[in-house]
């Protein structure tokens, strides 16, 4: 392999995992402007859309965009309404020819069980294990995402502690 072919392969290499953390902070950034938004005026809460413009994407593009979104209801007016998301992304986005091309159903799902707390509990060491044996007392883990309860009684912390050595 030649130099010339090398610097083209690091060349290319860069400029995708350049774009790609341009484009992810890029959401970051309007994400956080879209909490600062809602934060400062909750009632703005249903206003706030993120689209994400492709690289090249026009000035014409993006005006019909800005006039279109800045002409909205907020999203929960149009869901009350009984608009459909697609009905809102049809108002939106229509002019430029959506075209959707699958859907699927959308649901909230936590994969939590009691065995993959107890891994996260191994995880945290031996020494943290101990320090609540050596209390005595059941502890109880809460799941962030779905309010699941688990508990674990100090013979089952114990029993923890001997896989954390085991490892």
């Amino acid at each position: 392999m030649t130099m010339g072919t090398v610097l083209a392969l690091i060349g290319a290499a860069l400029a995708v995992i350049l774009a790609g953390m341009g484009s992810a902070y890029g959401v970051g950034v309007a994400g956080q402007a879209a909490a600062g938004v809602v934060s400062e005026d909750p009632s703005k809460f249903a206003k706030v859309l993120i689209i994400q413009l492709l690289p090249g994407a026009e000035e014409a593009t993006i005006a019909a965009l800005e006039k279109t979104i800045g002409e909205l209801e907020p999203v929960t007016t149009m869901l009350n309404k009984g608009m459909t998301p697609e009905d809102i992304l049809e108002l939106i986005l229509g002019q430029f020819g959506l075209e959707i091309l699958d859907k699927m159903p959308i649901q909230f799902t936590c994969n939590c069980t009691k065995s993959r707390v107890e891994k996260a509990l191994i995880s945290i060491g031996g020494k943290e294990l101990q320090e609540m044996i050596d209390e005595g007392k059941s502890i109880e883990v809460n799941c962030q995402f779905c309010n699941s309860h688990y508990k674990f009684s100090p013979d089952e912390l114990k029993e923890m502690l001997l896989k954390a050595a085991a490892k």
